[in-house]
């Protein structure tokens, strides 16, 4: 039971530093693929309905973050 509360604290933890670390990253001075991510929300926008027009923008930011994330 003792080490049933540890992991479950455990997660908790990391599930809130994960949190913290996304809320900085939405910060654009924090997160050097800001101007894909909001290239990407506005195409999201215009294109509600047809989401597919936004696929590029879409996999642009994701190779961004992928790039990013691997030199962390």
């Amino acid at each position: 039971m003792e080490e049933n509360k540890s992991s479950e604290a455990e997660r908790s933890n990391q599930r809130r530093n994960k949190n913290r670390q996304s809320t900085e990253f939405l910060n654009e001075a924090n997160n050097p693929c800001s101007k894909e991510h909001r290239m990407a929300n506005e195409c999201s926008i215009k294109h509600f309905e047809e989401r597919d027009k936004c696929k590029a923008y879409f996999a642009n930011y994701r190779s961004c973050m992928e790039f990013w994330a691997s030199h962390d």
